[in-house]
């Protein structure tokens, strides 16, 4: 009787770099972790706190502050900046270390450039994963019926690329 195929019997490993594996590893571990679905709902419900705040304050008062700006002033993009960026990097070599898996990690062939390019490009990932709720606000704000938006994409992709 011969062993099923599976999707890692055709995955060559050695023809893949070493920091796309890592990367693919770290990505997988964000997503199954008990860790990266607290960091990705935390923001939400942040995003959500910041949006609902902000449509409140703009039908109370009108401003003639730029949009951007004023997301930049808030609190809670500078919370999800200051606090969510840390809780997901420190996640790339702490949780190895804790596992136990760290030494292993290190010993392996792969060079050390690639360890801390793939652990880094997995963080850099997942950040902008989670700022993907905040895309769904401003797809709402662009439905509200007979109002012009308040913004242009070209506003809020600069604003992306500040991040």
């Amino acid at each position: 009787m011969t062993k099923p195929e599976t999707e890692e019997d055709h995955f060559d490993k050695e023809s893949v770099s070493p920091t796309l594996l890592i990367w693919r590893k770290e990505i997988n571990g964000y997503l199954t972790s008990t860790t990266g679905h607290i960091v990705i709902t935390l923001n939400a419900l942040l995003l959500g706190g910041f949006f609902t705040i902000f449509i409140e304050l703009l039908n109370q008062v009108p401003t003639d502050t730029p949009i951007t700006e004023l997301f930049y002033d808030s609190y809670f993009f500078w919370i999800l900046l200051f606090i969510g960026a840390p809780v997901i990097t420190t996640r790339a070599f702490s949780l190895e270390a804790s596992r136990g898996t760290l030494d292993a990690t290190l010993a392996t062939q792969a060079p050390t450039y690639a360890l801390v390019t793939g652990k880094w490009a997995a963080s850099l990932t997942f950040f902008l994963l989670t700022w993907i709720p905040w895309l769904g606000c401003m797809a709402v704000i662009y439905t509200i019926p007979n109002t012009p938006p308040p913004f242009s994409w070209e506003q809020w992709a600069s604003t992306g690329l500040g991040l």
